[in-house]
């Protein structure tokens, strides 16, 4: 996971944060088959270091193939709090629009946001064949999914979560895009002043500056 912040020290020195580009990246895909320095927390809150196996964004999103000088295991979705890879951090969700899986932790704060994917319909990726397997108990049918993948395949969701929230909220929805206005405003209320920022539409607090919010209401977090 990387926080792209464009010349941070310049934009503070400057005052000219409105004006550059602040990107809360999505983490990057890994080697397929390869193993990478990992830990994994159980539900009784052990943290177990070793390895993790990368597959593709769709298996690590479900297992987890951990090995360590003690124990290789597969771990499904109801068998861990979180994990990470590589340095990269995988918190267990389960959320009734989005169901059981690891989503990808981005930027962890006031403000959490968290990145998963969909793979694209099997018309839409030629040559693959399916494949059957269990799905929070049900058999069903899925693209092949321990196979190499690249992100050509998937779609990209970006989830947020205030602090004080049950559920997530689809920042890539164009629902979100469309009312972004009023639906970013309701979600930093705690904050009345950015909240009016956004509602006056003032320069520096609109869609394009989302990220930007997102960390400027964080820093105010930590600081209340």
């Amino acid at each position: 996971m990387r926080i792209l912040l464009l010349s941070l020290t310049f934009l503070f020195l400057s005052g000219s944060l409105d004006a550059q580009i602040v990107s809360i990246d999505a983490p990057a895909a890994l080697v397929f088959e390869q193993w990478y320095k990992g830990s994994v927390t159980t539900n009784d809150n052990e943290t177990l270091e070793g390895e993790i196996q990368w597959i593709n964004r769709q298996y690590n999103q479900r297992r987890v193939n951990f090995r360590s000088a003690a124990s290789n295991k597969v771990y499904t979705k109801d068998d861990l709090k979180s994990y990470t890879i590589n340095g990269q951090a995988y918190q267990f969700v389960n959320d009734p629009n989005y169901g059981k899986r690891y989503v990808a932790r981005a930027v962890e704060g006031g403000l959490s946001v968290y990145y998963y994917y969909i793979l694209k319909s099997e018309s839409a990726i030629k040559g693959t064949n399916t494949v059957e397997h269990k799905d929070d108990g049900k058999v069903v049918n899925h693209i092949a999914f321990t196979k190499e993948r690249n992100d050509a395949d998937f779609e990209e969701v970006m989830l947020i979560k205030r602090h004080d929230a049950q559920k997530f909220i689809n920042l890539s929805a164009p629902a979100f895009a469309m009312s972004f206005k009023k639906a970013m405003s309701n979600l930093v209320d705690d904050y009345a002043e950015l909240a009016s920022k956004i509602k006056n539409k003032e320069k520096g607090y609109k869609m394009l500056q989302r990220d930007k919010i997102i960390l400027e209401y964080n820093e105010w977090y930590a600081k209340s």
